[in-house]
Parts: structure tokens; C-alpha cells; sequence
């Protein structure tokens, strides 16, 4: 069944029937020609054959004349591929017939008329001793008048030996050709793919070694191949670096796990040594404030690790981006991080997504707080929402701090952190942007962000508008 499903063995099939539907195609063509030509061969003898009587007849005019001529008449008959001979007058009488016997059975009114018409008529028939035969009949005019009509009938049975030889000589011969076509295939149709099996071979050679930088060759240039290894290759690239990031997001959610577990450890730890029941309770207190960290954490790392699933909106209501944008911008004034810096709302009234409320507001804090704890002291924040063709767009922008490296594509990874050149220290876990994309991604969105020349840095959420 393998064997069976293979595209050597099938592009073989197809050429195999190919070539067999093409053959008797043109076996039937050139049978059909051939018996058209042997057809018209045998009508221009019996043609000729008629002629030669109405010569030899001269310019008899009574049934008399004509016998007295017979002598001359019988070196014409018989001859091969004859079957008979006759002449009739124009009364539809027989006056002489070749050969005499059966005579009394051969009748031809109906081609006498068509033929002092002027027509040459042709009749297919059997006559006794003979299977088949080809009749047609010339008329003798003497003074202008048609006096007789001279009937020719000639064998056909040759016709159907040549054509029953000439079928079974190309059919030997057809069968011939498809055998050595079937091998011509499937052994060019094996050529043709040895790329193919070569690409394969090297597939395999690359997922044994596991080796993540291995690539398939480039087959030469114009071959039908170079599409799909090219394809094959940025597969395997995004492939290595979606290992690589599940790596450096493995230890990044390792250190960011086992660092608070190690705190809380060490603060339990030192309660108990103390013996202080107030040291215990507030060990406690720490221990409940690591866990609602770790939890916002954790819940971060579920929601981006359901980055790649859209979320079903058809269901839901649409939701007014313009009034959560200003009711979380009026909510982030009062932020810790805005100390000393301003908000500035530039919202279109009215615009609506269709969307999860708590992950587009999550998606909103997080774009303010980053900028907030990021920004210059007594900077500005700009949050303005607007509708651009078919999105709706919440942008915020601010002037970053001195020391903090251009807005890249890798700050948008999980754990990301921009304040290592900087030296500023933030609370967070690098997740706020990253959690960002996340969310515009499962939504039908996308969330981007670049800087401009005079410094500032800008985020955009884009939507797609209800």
C-alpha cells in the first residue's frame, strides 16, 4: 500500500495510461484513415474498371452491337479484385453480365437512375462467393444520349485483412512502447527526484543530530525545489529561535520564581530563630505580599503562554475603548511612579472595540506604567486614542530617562528589563510589555513601538475598531 501511495509509482501510472490513451487514440485515428484511403483506392479501380468497358463498348447503340463486341468485352473479365461486370441499357435490362452465372440476382435499378443523373452512385454489398464488395455503375452516352450503363463491382474483403493486419501489427507494437515507456519513467521520474530523497536524507540527518543550526542545501539555481527548501529553512530558523527563547524565558521564570521563594524562606526562617511573635506575623505579611506578586506572575505567564489562541468576540459586547482609556489615565495619576509627572489624555470620544474588558484595561496599566516608571522626572505622558481606517489606537509616549537604551524588539520579550544600563530599578518583572503584545495578539491586534528623532518613545495598541 505504500508502494502504491508512492509519487514514483504514480507518475509512472499516469504515464503509462498516458501513453496507452494516446496510442489508441491514434491507432483509431490512423485505422480510420487508413480505411478511408484503401476505401477510395478501391473506388477509383472500380472507377477505372467501368471506364475500360465503356471504351470497349465504342459506339454499340443495340443490344445486338453490344454482343457482337464480346469477344473484345471477355479480355476485360476476368481480371483480380473483379467480382462482376454488367451492362444495362437505359430500359433497366441486363445485356451482358460478367460472370454470367448470378447473373439473375444482381439487380441495379436504383443506381442505373442516379447514374444517368448524373451521379456516381456507390453500394456496399455481398454478392454469392464473395463476402463483400464495392459496386458503382458510369453511363455510356452515344450522339449525346445515354444509351448504357456500365456496373462495376470490386472486392472489399482485402480491405478488411489490411486494416485486421495493420491492428494487430500496432497494437504488438503499442503494447511494445508502453513497456519500455513505463521503464523510460519510472526510471527519469526516480532522477527527478533524487533531490527530493537527497533533502529527506538531509532532514533526517539534522533531527538525529538534533543540531538546531543545521539548514538544507540550496538545490541548483531554477530548480522547483529552491521554494520549498527556502520555506523548509525559515521554518527551521523560527524553529531555533523559538527554542532559544523558551530558554532564555525558562531561566528568566526560574530566576524570577526561586528568587522570591528564596526571600520568603529567609524571612521565615528568621522569625522562627527570633521567637517574636510580632516578627512571625510580620514574616507573614511578607510572605502574603510575595504571593500576590507571584500570583500576578504566574497569571501573566499563563496569559502569555495563550499568546498564539484568538479569543472569541462574536459573543461579546462591544466595549467603549475611549472611556477606559480616560478612566485608567485618571486612575494612573495617582500611581506611585507618577510622582512628578503628567498625564495628558488626548482621547476621540466613541470609539469601541470588541473585547475582554479586564485584559484591554491590564493591556492600558501596563503601556502607563511602563512609561510612568520610565520616564523623565517631571515628564509627561501622552495617552491618546483615535481611529485609523478600520483600528482603533491607543498610543502612549513619553521622554524616557537619561541612560536607558533605545525602544527595541527585544524589550517586548518575556522579562525584558530596560533599566540594567541605566541603573534604575523597577518593581516589576519585565513582563509588562510582553503581557501587552499577548493581549492586542489574541484580540486581532498588535502592539508596536519605535522612537522618535528628538528621543521619545512611543507604543502603540492597534485594534481592530467595531
Amino acid at each position: 500500500m505504500r508502494r502504491l501511495n508512492s509519487i514514483r509509482y504514480r507518475l509512472t501510472v499516469a504515464t503509462v495510461a498516458s501513453v496507452w490513451l494516446f496510442g489508441l487514440l491514434l491507432g483509431l485515428a490512423a485505422r480510420s484513415w487508413i480505411e478511408r484511403d484503401l476505401r477510395a483506392s478501391l473506388r477509383t479501380f472500380a472507377r477505372h474498371e467501368a471506364h475500360e468497358f465503356t471504351s470497349a463498348l465504342g459506339d454499340a447503340k443495340s443490344p445486338a452491337e453490344v454482343l457482337a463486341k464480346r469477344d473484345l468485352l471477355d479480355r476485360l473479365f476476368p481480371e483480380e479484385g473483379v467480382v462482376s461486370l454488367d451492362v444495362w441499357s437505359t430500359d433497366e435490362e441486363m445485356v451482358v453480365a460478367y460472370p454470367s452465372s448470378g447473373a439473375a440476382l444482381r439487380a441495379w435499378p436504383s443506381g442505373l437512375r442516379e447514374a444517368l443523373a448524373g451521379r456516381e452512385p456507390w453500394e456496399e454489398l455481398t454478392l454469392p462467393g464473395h463476402p463483400s464488395a464495392l459496386r458503382t455503375a458510369a453511363p455510356i452516352s452515344i450522339e449525346g444520349q445515354a444509351r448504357w450503363v456500365v456496373v462495376a463491382s470490386v472486392r472489399t474483403d482485402r480491405v478488411a485483412k489490411s486494416l485486421r493486419r495493420f491492428t494487430r501489427s500496432y497494437l504488438i507494437g503499442l503494447v511494445v512502447f508502453v513497456v519500455l515507456s513505463a521503464g523510460g519513467a519510472y526510471l527519469l521520474v526516480g532522477r527527478a527526484l533524487q533531490p527530493v530523497r537527497s533533502l529527506v536524507t538531509t532532514a533526517e540527518r539534522l533531527v538525529t543530530e538534533s543540531d538546531p543550526h543545521g539548514r538544507l542545501d540550496l538545490p541548483q539555481e531554477g530548480s522547483e525545489l529552491a521554494e520549498l527548501v527556502t520555506l523548509i529553512n525559515g521554518l527551521l530558523a523560527r524553529a531555533e529561535e523559538t527554542v532559544a527563547r523558551l530558554r532564555r524565558f525558562t531561566a528568566h521564570a526560574g530566576h524570577e520564581l526561586r528568587t522570591p521563594l528564596s526571600r520568603m524562606r529567609g524571612e521565615v526562617e528568621l522569625a522562627l530563630r527570633s521567637g517574636s511573635k510580632a516578627q512571625g506575623v510580620a514574616a507573614l505579611h511578607g510572605v502574603l505580599e510575595e504571593i500576590d506578586a507571584q500570583r500576578n506572575v504566574i497569571d501573566a505567564l499563563l496569559q502569555l503562554a495563550h499568546s498564539g489562541e484568538p479569543i472569541d468576540l462574536s459573543q461579546q459586547d462591544p466595549l467603549d475603548l475611549s472611556a477606559l482609556a480616560e478612566e485608567i489615565g485618571e486612575e494612573a495619576q495617582h500611581l506611585p511612579e507618577s510622582e512628578g509627572r503628567t498625564i495628558v489624555l488626548d482621547v476621540q470620544p466613541g470609539l469601541s472595540v470588541l473585547g475582554l474588558r479586564p485584559l484591554i484595561a491590564r493591556a492600558l496599566w501596563n503601556l502607563l506604567h511602563n512609561a510612568m516608571a520610565y520616564s523623565v522626572p517631571e515628564g509627561r505622558v501622552n495617552l491618546s486614542v483615535s481611529r485609523e481606517g478600520k483600528l482603533v489606537v491607543a498610543q502612549v509616549q513619553n521622554t524616557p530617562a537619561a541612560g536607558l537604551p533605545p525602544l527595541s524588539e527585544d524589550l517586548f520579550e518575556p522579562f525584558a528589563r530596560a533599566e540594567a544600563a541605566s541603573g534604575i530599578r523597577s518593581e516589576g518583572h519585565g513582563l509588562g510589555l510582553a503581557l501587552t503584545r499577548a493581549i492586542a495578539l489574541r484580540h486581532g491586534g498588535k502592539l508596536v513601538g519605535g522612537n522618535h528623532p528628538d528621543g521619545r518613545v512611543w507604543v502603540r495598541l492597534e485594534l481592530p475598531a467595531n
